[in-house]
C-alpha cells in the first residue's frame, strides 16, 4: 500500500477471493467485486454485483424442513469483457503464461486497476489494462476501459462485452445447501449497433433489473470511434454478448470502452427499466469524461469524509481506505432510496445481505459528515415501523419489536438453523432473541438528532420510533415484587455464545445487564422525546399511538427500577447467573486450535456447549462503556439506586477482557476505545488489529465474503468518539482526549447541527475551528470541563494539559511512557521462590480430607486440578482473604464466603511452618537484576500483598549473594538485607482492594516520590501486571510458571522467563527492553 493505493504484485489464487472484495467499487447504489472482467465464476473468481433493496425470498428443505430465505440477489454480471486473439480461446490466467502481473485499487478515487503481460501459447505477448469505476456521479452508471498492447505481433483479435444473468448466489459455503437461483429471464434487446440490453426479474419479489451496456473501439488516443470494428450479436433469454473484431499493429495501443447502466423496477422517476437503462447509456459521456466527473464527486466526499494522521503513515492509508469503502456503501445515492446498512456491505453475500444492529457503528461517522445518509437509513427503519408493530402483536407485546435480521419489508429474516463450518452439522439458532436491536435503533435515532438537532425528523418520524421502541420494552419487562425491580428474561445480549442457560429446554437469558441498562436509559429518555415535541405534533402523536399518561409513569417507574445484576466482587454481570457457569481453559484450547474467535464451533463440534462457561464471543456488557461517557452512566446508575464507583469500569472491561475470544470484528473496536485510558498501548494494539480485520482477513477466511462495514466505520469513529472524545450531551459537543501521544497531527471534518468544524491535534494543543463558508451559526462545544460558544470563523486552542487522562470509567489513568525512574518489584514469585503456592494448595487438601471431607464432593476440587495455572490464575498476587475466596469459588465450595476465613488461615500457619523451616530459597536473576538497578541509580520498592513477606525479605543477605556472584557493588555493605536494600517496602500493608487494583503500586510511588508513568512493575502474576497497567505503570512479566501468555493478555509491556533476560545496559538510559544476546 503506498500513496492512497492498494496494490498486489503477483496474482495470487487462494487470495483472490479476498482480493476481490478489498477491490470492490461502488456508489451507495449498487457495487461490483473487484474481479477480473476475463474470469468467469469459479473457485477462485466470483463477479458478484448487488443493490440496495434487491431481495428475493426462496424455500428450501433441510433435513424434512422447510426453511425460507433472504438473500440479498447477485445481479446480472455486466463486467463480463474477454479477448479472443486470432480466432482461439479466449485469454485467461490459467492459459497463459504471465510475465508480470499487476492488481491495484485506488482509494482515493475508487477504481479498480489491473495490468496483465502474458505471452499466449503461439508465443505472443500481449499488454492487457483494465481500469473500471461505479460512478458517484451517476448512481446508475459504471465504465470499464481496456488497454491492449501487441508487443511482438500484430494481427486480429475479438473482445466479448456482455451482459449474463444466469448469476445465483453461491458464494458462502455455508449457505450453499440453501436456494441460491434467484432471477428468471425476462428479455435481451439492443438499442442500435452500439448498446445490448438485458433484463431479469427476481423469482418472488418480482423486481425488474435492467442493464444495458455501450462497447466502443479507439485508437491510441484518438478520440474518434473507430469505424472499422465489426460486430456480431449472440443471443439467450437471460445472456446476451456482442462480439467485436477489429485488427491491431504490432506497438500500437487500442482501447476499447464499455460503459453501462443499471436501473431496477424501485428506482423513481422511471417508466420501465429496460428502456431507462438502454436510454441512459446511449446519453453517457466516454470513459475518461465520466471518470472525471466520478473523480470530481470524490473530491467532494473527501472534503467532508477524510481523517488525516500523517505521522502514522500505515494506519493513515487504512482509514482511507476504511473511509473509501463506507462511502462507497452509504452515499447521498443510498439516502435517496430504501436502504438500510447491510453489515457486510454490498461487497459479497455473507449474511445474506441483512440489516443488523452494525449500524450502530456506522452512523457515528455519517452523523457529523453525512447527516442526511443517516437520515435516510433511519428512513429504512421507519418504513418498517409497520411491521415492527404486527411482530410485537404476535410475540405477545406492545409497541415496535424489529427483528434482529432484516431485508426487504423488516419480517425477520434470522435462519432457523445455523450450519456449523466445524462439524458441518446443522444447529437451531436462537438469535433473534437479541431484541436488544431495538435498543440500538432507539439509541441511533436519538444520536442522530443530538448531532443535527433535525426537528422535522423527530417531528415526522423519529419520535413515533422512539416512542413505540420504548411501549415494546415496557412490554416485555416484568416487575418482580420481591426485588422491587423491574426484570427482562428470554433475551440475548450481544454475546451470540450464550443463547440459554446449561441445561435449559426455554431460549433466552435472565436480566441481560446490556439491554437492562439500555432500556433504564431508554424509559428515561422517552419523555424527554416528547416534551421536544411541538405541542400540537406531540397531543396528535399520543392521540394514534393511544399513549397514556399510565404508560409514561411506567416508564418513568422503570428508568428508576431496572434491575442490574452484579458479581460478589462488584463487577457487572453479563447476565443473571454468568458468575455461576464454569471458566474455561483457555490455555487449552489456545495450545489446540489455532484460532479460537469461534470457541462456539469448537465446542459443539466437540459435543461440548459454550453455554457452560464465563466466555464472551464480543462485548456485551463492556457495550455500555463505549456507548456512554462515564458521567452519563453515573447518571444512570444513580437514577437506578446503584453505586457507581470510579473503579467499576475497569473491573468489569478487566474481567471479561480475559474471557472474550472476540469471534465478531466488532469487538475489537469495543475493546480498543473502553481501554483508551485504562491501557493506552493496549487499546492503540487493539485499533491497529482492527484496521488490519478486513486487508489482513483476520477472522479466517471470511472478508473475501464481504467486507466488514462495522468495523470500517467503527475505527473511524474510534478515532473520533473514542481517542478524541468527540460526543454530544445535551447540545454541546464535548472533546475529552485520550492516546495524544499517538495522535499528534490527527485532523479531521465535522459537520455540528449544521455548522461546519475542524478538529485538529498538534503537539499539546487541541484546535477546534468553526469554518465560516456556507452555513454557519454559533455551537456549544466543550473541552474538558470548559464550555465555550464558538460562532463562525472563531478558532479554539486548548492545551492538552493532562498528563493523567479522564477513563469512560470514571477514574484517571495515566498515559504510560517506556522510560522509568523507578522500579516496584512483587516479593513472592519474582524475588522469592515462597512456599504460598505450596501452602494453598496443601492446606485445601488438608481440610477436604478432614474437616470439610462432608461437602469434599459437592466441589469441583482435586489435588491434581489444583495446578500452578489455577495459583497464578486465581490467588496469585491477591490478600489472604480475597485468595481465599477466590479459591473456593473456582472449586464451587459450598458457603465459599463463610468458609474462606478458616482456608485463609489454615493457609497462613501453614506458610509460616514452611518459611520458618527455611523451605525458600532467593531467585538469582532477581536479585542481579535488583543490584544492577540499584547501580543504575534507580529507586526500588518492594511491594506484596503478603504480609509475610518481610519474613522473607529479613532472612536474605545480599552482601553473602553478592560475594558467591562473583559481583563488587560500593553500595553493599556486611550484613544488608534484602529488606534493609529496599528504599520503600509497602508489602502487606492493609489497602482497600487488592491486586488487579492498582493501589498498591500507586501507593508505592507515592511514597518513592516518582510520578507513576516513570515506574516499571516486575510482576509474575496476571492480576499485578493488570494493576500497574491500571496504574499507569509500564509492566515487566516474568513467567516462572510457563505462564508467557496469560502475562501478555494481561498486557504486560514485555514478557520474559527470566529477568536475566532483561538488558541491564539500557536501565541507566531509563529504557526497558529485552537482550539482544
Amino acid at each position: 500500500m503506498a500513496d492512497f493505493t492498494l496494490t498486489y504484485d503477483a496474482f495470487d489464487p487462494a487470495q483472490e477471493g479476498l482480493r476481490e472484495a478489498l477491490t470492490s467499487t461502488g456508489n451507495g447504489y449498487f457495487a461490483s467485486r473487484g474481479a477480473a472482467e476475463w474470469e468467469d465464476a469459479s473457485a477462485v473468481h466470483y463477479p458478484g454485483t448487488y443493490a440496495h433493496g434487491c431481495f428475493n425470498r426462496e424455500t428450501t428443505i433441510l433435513g424434512g424442513r422447510p426453511v425460507l430465505n433472504e438473500d440479498l440477489v447477485n445481479l446480472p454480471n455486466w463486467l463480463l469483457m474477454k479477448l479472443r486473439i486470432e480466432g482461439e480461446e479466449a485469454i485467461r490466467l490459467d492459459n497463459v503464461e504471465v510475465l508480470s502481473y499487476c492488481h491495484s485499487y485506488d482509494i482515493r478515487n475508487a477504481v479498480v486497476q489491473r495490468e496483465v503481460r502474458f505471452r499466449d501459447r503461439s508465443s505472443r505477448v500481449t499488454t492487457l489494462r483494465s481500469r473500471r469505476f461505479v460512478s458517484m456521479a451517476n448512481s446508475h452508471l459504471a465504465g470499464i476501459e481496456w488497454t491492449v498492447i501487441p508487443e511482438n505481433w500484430s494481427g486480429s483479435v475479438e473482445v466479448i462485452s456482455g451482459l449474463d444473468g444466469r448469476m445465483t448466489n453461491h458464494m458462502v459455503a455455508r449457505y450453499r445447501e440453501l436456494e441460491g437461483r434467484h432471477l428468471n429471464p425476462w428479455s435481451p434487446r439492443t438499442f442500435g449497433p452500439e448498446i445490448i440490453a438485458l433484463k431479469v426479474q427476481t423469482r418472488q419479489s418480482n423486481i425488474y433489473i435492467a442493464e444495458a451496456a455501450r462497447t466502443r473501439v479507439f485508437r491510441g488516443a484518438a478520440p474518434t470511434v473507430d469505424p472499422e470494428v465489426t460486430r456480431s450479436l449472440d443471443q439467450m433469454e437471460d445472456y446476451i454478448q456482442q462480439v467485436l473484431a477489429f485488427d491491431v499493429e504490432q506497438g500500437a495501443p487500442v482501447r476499447v470502452e464499455k460503459m453501462i447502466s443499471l436501473f431496477t423496477s424501485h428506482d423513481n422517476a422511471i417508466a420501465e427499466t429496460l428502456v431507462a437503462a438502454g436510454k441512459n447509456v446511449a446519453r453517457y459521456p466516454d470513459f475518461a469524461a465520466a471518470l472525471t466527473e466520478h473523480e470530481s464527486a470524490w473530491t467532494e466526499l473527501w472534503d467532508i469524509g477524510d481523517i488525516a494522521l500523517p505521522n502514522e503513515p500505515r494506519v493513515q492509508l487504512l482509514l482511507r481506505f476504511h473511509v473509501s469503502h463506507v462511502l462507497q456503501v452509504c452515499s447521498r445515492h443510498t439516502a435517496r432510496h430504501d436502504a438500510g446498512v447491510p453489515a457486510r456491505g454490498l461487497n459479497g453475500e455473507a449474511y445474506r445481505g441483512h440489516v443488523f444492529w452494525d449500524e450502530l457503528y456506522v452512523y457515528p461517522y455519517l452523523n457529523f459528515r453525512l447527516p442526511e445518509v443517516t437520515r435516510g437509513l433511519l428512513m429504512y427503519r421507519y418504513r418498517r415501523l409497520a411491521e415492527a408493530r404486527a411482530a410485537a402483536r404476535e410475540a405477545g407485546y406492545s409497541g415496535a419489536m424489529f427483528p434482529w435480521q432484516s431485508g426487504s419489508d423488516g419480517t425477520e429474516e434470522t435462519q432457523v438453523v445455523h450450519l456449523n463450518p466445524v462439524s458441518g452439522q446443522w444447529h437451531p439458532d436462537h438469535s433473534h432473541n437479541q431484541r436488544h436491536v431495538n435498543a440500538a435503533i432507539f439509541y441511533n435515532v436519538w444520536q442522530y438528532y443530538q448531532a443535527t438537532e433535525d426537528v422535522a425528523f423527530l417531528r415526522d418520524y423519529g419520535a413515533e420510533l422512539m416512542l413505540e421502541i420504548a411501549r415494546f420494552w415496557a412490554s416485555i419487562a416484568h416487575y418482580n415484587a420481591e426485588r422491587d425491580r423491574y426484570e427482562i428474561h428470554g433475551v440475548m445480549g450481544p454475546d451470540e455464545f450464550h443463547e440459554r442457560y446449561p441445561g435449559a429446554d426455554e431460549d433466552g437469558l435472565r436480566n441481560n445487564a446490556y439491554t437492562n441498562l439500555m432500556v433504564a436509559w431508554i424509559a428515561g429518555t422517552a419523555p424527554r422525546v416528547l416534551d421536544l415535541l411541538p405541542r400540537s405534533r406531540r397531543a396528535a402523536l399520543r392521540v394514534r399511538l393511544g399513549l397514556t399518561d399510565d404508560e409514561v409513569r411506567t416508564w418513568d417507574e422503570m428508568s428508576r427500577k431496572m434491575f442490574v445484576p452484579f458479581h460478589a466482587d462488584g463487577i457487572l454481570s453479563q447476565f443473571e447467573g454468568y458468575a455461576d457457569l464454569e471458566e474455561l481453559d483457555w490455555a487449552r484450547y489456545r495450545a489446540e486450535h489455532p484460532n479460537i474467535q469461534r470457541l462456539d464451533r469448537i465446542l459443539k463440534a466437540a459435543g461440548d456447549d459454550p453455554n457452560r462457561y464465563q466466555l464472551a464471543k464480543q462485548a456485551d456488557a463492556v457495550m455500555l462503556f463505549f456507548l456512554f461517557a462515564s458521567d452519563e452512566l453515573r447518571q444512570l446508575f444513580d437514577r437506578l439506586g446503584y453505586d457507581y464507583d470510579p473503579d467499576l469500569a475497569r473491573r468489569t472491561i478487566d474481567y471479561y477482557d480475559r474471557r472474550t475470544s472476540h469471534g465478531s470484528t466488532l469487538s475489537l473496536v469495543t475493546h480498543a476505545a473502553v481501554l483508551g485510558g485504562l491501557d493506552p498501548e493496549s487499546s492503540w494494539q487493539r485499533f491497529l488489529v482492527a484496521l488490519e480485520s478486513d486487508v489482513g482477513d483476520v477472522q479466517g477466511g471470511t472478508t473475501k465474503e464481504g467486507i466488514h462495514m462495522g468495523v470500517m466505520s467503527g475505527t473511524l469513529d474510534l478515532l473520533q468518539r473514542g481517542y478524541v472524545g468527540a460526543n454530544v450531551r445535551d447540545g454541546v459537543l464535548h472533546f475529552d482526549p485520550t492516546l495524544t501521544d499517538r495522535l499528534d497531527g490527527l485532523s479531521f471534518p465535522m459537520q455540528f447541527r449544521g455548522t461546519s468544524i475542524r478538529v485538529s491535534i498538534s503537539g499539546d494543543e487541541l484546535t477546534v475551528h468553526t469554518l465560516a463558508d456556507g452555513f454557519s451559526r454559533p455551537v456549544r462545544v466543550a473541552i474538558g470541563d470548559e464550555v465555550r460558544e464558538l460562532t463562525a470563523g472563531q478558532e479554539w486552542v486548548a492545551p492538552l494539559r493532562w498528563q493523567r487522562t479522564l477513563l469512560k470509567g470514571g477514574k484517571v489513568g495515566i498515559m504510560p511512557t517506556r522510560g522509568f525512574q523507578a522500579a516496584i518489584f512483587d516479593v513472592d514469585g519474582v524475588l522469592v521462590d515462597s512456599p504460598h503456592e505450596r501452602a494453598w494448595k496443601d492446606s485445601l487438601r488438608e481440610l477436604m480430607e478432614h474437616d470439610w471431607a462432608d461437602i469434599a464432593d459437592q466441589t469441583t476440587w482435586s489435588d491434581e486440578r489444583f495446578t500452578p495455572q489455577v495459583y497464578q490464575q486465581v490467588l496469585s498476587g491477591k490478600p489472604r482473604m480475597s485468595g481465599a475466596l477466590a479459591a473456593l469459588e473456582y472449586f464451587k465450595v459450598p458457603n465459599s464466603a463463610e468458609l474462606a476465613q478458616v482456608y485463609a488461615a489454615n493457609k497462613q500457619a501453614m506458610v509460616i511452618k514452611l518459611i520458618e523451616a527455611g523451605d525458600f530459597e532467593a531467585y538469582p536473576d532477581a536479585l542481579r537484576l535488583l543490584l544492577a538497578v540499584h547501580d543504575a541509580g534507580i529507586p526500588v520498592a518492594a511491594a506484596s500483598s503478603s504480609k509475610n513477606a518481610g519474613l522473607f525479605l529479613r532472612q536474605i543477605r545480599l552482601d553473602t549473594f553478592a560475594a558467591e556472584q562473583g559481583l563488587h557493588y560500593d553500595f553493599l555493605r556486611p550484613d544488608l538485607s534484602l529488606l534493609e536494600f529496599f528504599d520503600v517496602d509497602i508489602s502487606g500493608r492493609d489497602f482497600a482492594q487488592g491486586k488487579p487494583h492498582p493501589e498498591i503500586f500507586l501507593t508505592a510511588a507515592a511514597e518513592l516520590g516518582v510520578a507513576p508513568e516513570h515506574c516499571i512493575v516486575v510482576e509474575d502474576a496476571a492480576s499485578g501486571v493488570q494493576a500497574a497497567k491500571a496504574g499507569g505503570m509500564a509492566a515487566l512479566g516474568l513467567a516462572r510458571a510457563d505462564d508467557e501468555e496469560l502475562l501478555a493478555a494481561a498486557h504486560a509491556d514485555l514478557v520474559v522467563t527470566t529477568l536475566d533476560d532483561v538488558d541491564v545496559a539500557a536501565l541507566g538510559e531509563h529504557q526497558l527492553r529485552r537482550r539482544t544476546s
